[in-house]
């Protein structure tokens, strides 16, 4: 009796562990997933405050700016 009740309680063990095992693996493919998908990403846009862009654009055309053109 006391042999049998181990065998089960070792069987839900193991049932327990290839339940884990699965998630595990879920878990690791999504992450995989989610880092390939970052990395593609293209990079997101500088945000310029509308005021620095005036500013560039008005130093710009006194010619007192010195930096890249856009």
């Amino acid at each position: 009796m006391k042999s049998e009740k181990l065998k089960s309680e070792i069987k839900e063990i193991y049932e327990e562990l290839a339940l884990l095992r699965v998630m595990l693996e879920s878990v690791v493919r999504d992450v995989q997933f989610i880092k390939e998908t970052v990395i593609n990403l293209d990079s997101p846009d500088y945000y310029e405050h509308p005021w620095y862009k005036y500013k560039r654009e008005e130093l710009a055309l006194s010619g007192n700016y010195v930096g890249k053109s856009q």
